[in-house]
């Protein structure tokens, strides 16, 4: 997944399109990427076959991969879902421990955090057509690549709580702040953050978070038969003004803050360091280690 690189080569004079079967194998350990003939482009995230786990390889590969399906002609919607009992959930903790060997050219706060998250909100923004969620478990980690879909069901065991204060030892100024405040109001996401609060499948649905809690088992036949039912139904145009008009507002929020509020959250990061001038992410994943042989 080092390959970051888009799919399909540049050609004078053709446009710059990706194809499915140049970027699929690409992302393969990332997400299964399959499309019917209708054009519906399923994404499932996965980590080594099971839920997908959060890594600094996954944070840079979800923009890849986003880039890729947004230059695709051929998708028409995308739906996007998880693995097994999570979606997005849990540190790979291995990778996270070897994360805090490496030196990074300048820091790991800007390195890996904001040259990535500054980019994450647009690359999902950007995809053209209509995007359908289907969570299917918690999700403690970057729910913006779910929470700005057009459409999103949940399973009943679904939860997503922020842990940037009891976890991650920073602040919650990576974009959430401003995503899931826009949607359930700036006082009420203060409390969120600051209590860590869990917010489970129906209290999503009274935060106005998503919008269907689903079976388990029921969850990607229901977002199949909405995307055929309720997409593809609208004409091809419409289905990309559609998409235009409701990602507009999260465009422009993310414009105005995200790259500024990322670089407090980076620099209140490296006030953490135990000894200044030390690479954060490596005194960090210390403590974690720490805390897991315990």
């Amino acid at each position: 997944m080092a390959n970051q690189q888009y799919a399909h080569k540049f050609e004078l004079g053709v446009p710059f399109h990706t194809y499915l079967e140049d970027y699929a194998p690409k992302w393969e350990e990332l997400a299964w990427l399959r499309r019917d003939e209708n054009g519906i482009l399923e994404v499932q995230l996965h980590w080594g076959e099971g839920p997908c786990k959060f890594s600094e390889s996954v944070h840079s590969g979800l923009v890849g991969l986003a880039l890729d399906i947004q230059r695709d002609p051929e998708n028409e919607c995308i739906i996007l879902t998880g693995t097994g009992a999570d979606f997005l959930n849990e540190p790979d903790r291995d990778e996270a421990l070897a994360e805090g060997q490496k030196q990074y050219p300048h820091s790991a706060t800007y390195d890996w955090w904001w040259m990535n998250q500054t980019r994450i909100f647009n690359a999902f923004i950007d995809i053209p057509v209509p995007v359908i969620a289907a969570i299917n478990g918690g999700c403690s980690f970057h729910p913006e690549i779910w929470l700005m879909s057009d459409y999103i069901f949940v399973s009943p065991d679904t939860y997503y709580v922020d842990k940037h204060v009891h976890g991650s030892h920073c602040i919650p100024a990576d974009g959430l702040n401003d995503l899931v405040g826009y949607i359930v109001g700036r006082n009420r996401v203060k409390g969120i953050f600051l209590n860590g609060t869990t917010i489970d499948a129906q209290k999503g649905i009274d935060l106005g978070l998503w919008h269907e809690i689903v079976p388990k088992e029921e969850l990607m036949d229901r977002a199949r038969r909405f995307a055929k039912s309720t997409i593809l139904c609208l004409e091809p145009m419409h289905r990309r003004m559609w998409r235009e008009v409701f990602v507009q507002p999260f465009r422009e929020l993310m414009a105005k803050s995200v790259r500024a509020s990322l670089a407090q959250e980076a620099y209140a990061a490296e006030l953490c360091v135990v000894k200044p001038g030390e690479n954060h992410a490596l005194q960090f994943r210390e403590e974690f280690a720490g805390k897991m042989r315990k």
